[in-house]
Order: C-alpha cells, then sequence, then structure tokens
C-alpha cells in the first residue's frame, strides 16, 4: 500500500502503517483502516469493546468528635451521590471530591485509585449546638446501680460514666453491662435537645440463683431469722417484698461468710434475698411464715 489512514473512533487518526494509540476512557469504538494504492483505496472496518478495571471507593465520615455522620452529601467529579450514600465505582486515576452536610464544615480533598479498592476517612467538623447524654442504671427492683460500664458507640467507657457532653445530632448505639447482670443494649437518637436514658438490668438466669451458688440459705421456710453461710465473703444483703419494697438492708465489713437477719416483725409471705458477694450478686426467693 502506498498509503495509510488510521481512524480510532475518537477523533484521532494516524498515517503510520503500525499505529499506536491510547484511549483516554473505556467504551465502544469504531476503527477503520483505510489502504490507498495510488488508484483504490481500501477500507477496513473493526469494532474495538474497551473495559477497564472498576474499584470500589467507600467513604467513612465522621465529625471532629469520631461520630459517624450517616447523611452527607458526596460528590466526586462532578458525580453526586444521594445523601448517605458513600459507595462509588471508579476507574483507575485521579478525582476531586466534596463532602457536604448541614451544621457542618465542608470538606474537599483528592484520591488517586490506583489498582485496588480503597476507603477515604473524611472527618467533617459540626458547627451547630452540641448536646449531653445521660444514663440511669436501675437493678429491676428500682435500686440505682453506680458503677454499670456504659459502651457507646463502640468505646468503652470506665464504670459509672452515665453523662456524656458535647454530642452531635444523630443515632448512637450503647451496650450497659454489670458483673453478671444481663447486657442491656439499645439505640439512643439525639435531635434537638439533651437526652436521659433509663436502663433497667437483670440478673442472668441461672447464673446468680443462691440454692446453686456455694451459699446455704436456711431455715426456708423461716420464721424470726434467715442465716446464710458460704465460702464467699459477703459484702451486703436486700431483703425485698414482692413489690420490690425494701424491708432489710445492710452493708458488713470485711470477711463475713455467714449472717442471721431478724424478721420478727414482717408479715409471712414471699421475699427477694438477694447477697452481693465478691463483686456478684446472688439471689433466692425465700418465705416467712408465722412462728
Amino acid at each position: 500500500a502506498a498509503s495509510y489512514l488510521w481512524n480510532f473512533g475518537d477523533g484521532n487518526a494516524s498515517d503510520q502503517e503500525v499505529a499506536f494509540h491510547t484511549y483516554d476512557t473505556p467504551g465502544s469504538y469504531d476503527i477503520s483502516l483505510t489502504l490507498g494504492s495510488g488508484c483504490v483505496d481500501v477500507t477496513y472496518d473493526l469494532q474495538l469493546e474497551l473495559e477497564w478495571p472498576v474499584y470500589e471507593v467507600t467513604f467513612d465520615v465522621v465529625d471532629d468528635s469520631g461520630n459517624p455522620v450517616s447523611d452527607a452529601q458526596i460528590m466526586v467529579d462532578g458525580t453526586q451521590n444521594e445523601p448517605g450514600d458513600y459507595h462509588f465505582e471508579l476507574y483507575q486515576g485521579g478525582y476531586l471530591f466534596s463532602v457536604e452536610r448541614e451544621n457542618h464544615t465542608s470538606v474537599s480533598g483528592n484520591i488517586a485509585v490506583i489498582d485496588e479498592d480503597m476507603a477515604v476517612s473524611v472527618i467533617l467538623p459540626y458547627e451547630g449546638d452540641l448536646f449531653t447524654l445521660t444514663f440511669m442504671v436501675v437493678d429491676d427492683y428500682g435500686w440505682d446501680i453506680p458503677d454499670a460500664v456504659v459502651t457507646l458507640n463502640e468505646q468503652e467507657y470506665d464504670p459509672g460514666h452515665y453523662v456524656f457532653e458535647n454530642l452531635t445530632p444523630g443515632s448512637y448505639d450503647y451496650i450497659v453491662t454489670y458483673f453478671d447482670f444481663e447486657p442491656v443494649e439499645g439505640t439512643v437518637e439525639i435531635v434537638d435537645e439533651d437526652v436521659i436514658v433509663e436502663v433497667i438490668i437483670y440478673i442472668g438466669v441461672g447464673t446468680n440463683d443462691l440454692s446453686k451458688q456455694m451459699f446455704q440459705v436456711y431455715p426456708n421456710p423461716f420464721s424470726d431469722n434467715l442465716n446464710v453461710k458460704g465460702d464467699l465473703v459477703i459484702d451486703e444483703y436486700r431483703l425485698l417484698d414482692l413489690s420490690g419494697q425494701l424491708v432489710r438492708q445492710k452493708s458488713l465489713e470485711p470477711n463475713h461468710r455467714e449472717i442471721s437477719i431478724n424478721t420478727s416483725d414482717l408479715q409471712p409471705g414471699n421475699y427477694i434475698l438477694r447477697i452481693y458477694a465478691e463483686g456478684k450478686w446472688y439471689s433466692v426467693s425465700v418465705i416467712r411464715v408465722k412462728q
């Protein structure tokens, strides 16, 4: 052939016999090669399907206190997802992104997608009002528990830490634990005011029964005196009626492994005896009868 004309289908051409061309974007391209002999031109057509690897890019957005921001608006190179949609499918290359949300300072930056999926962490400073979240923790008899452990948004705090200040609006997952009591889980929503959450915790089933532990409770039924004896050091006892009213309570000096509770003034009926020994609560049903 006397001449060559390549048409690459993207507006570019070449008159070289052996042509090299780089495409900027994937897609479908109609390519033609026209061979000229000086008398007759012959054209050959072909179609090229060009696919590039696509990578998952996920944004992790938190405020300046570390709390997740779930409904920010993200734009990547002119492509804007719905609020809260933090996932993009991108080709290799460099991209400009911006993140916005009401009452927050907008953030922009650049990312480079190379050859793998990636996560992008963004801190979106909060500019609105801050609020306080307070937990009130009681047991199933209404007694205050002063030293339960609260885990808020997967961060565990010291026992008794019940007040969380300077929180931004949003959803907060919590878990409240206390020795052998059943954990309590929940979610609290902070909107535009301080929030108080009352948590009632219950003793774990099967782990706290005095009759199945290292204690003797006798006699049961009882008349005047109720006795407890065991191998564990007893720190405190509480006797409650079935309405949850406390009828006897005493904190003991160290090294008590045996106690006697005078109940001569109590009415006959069913009661709950609770023993706090070496960091755990134990309970058992007891019955007072007439002498």
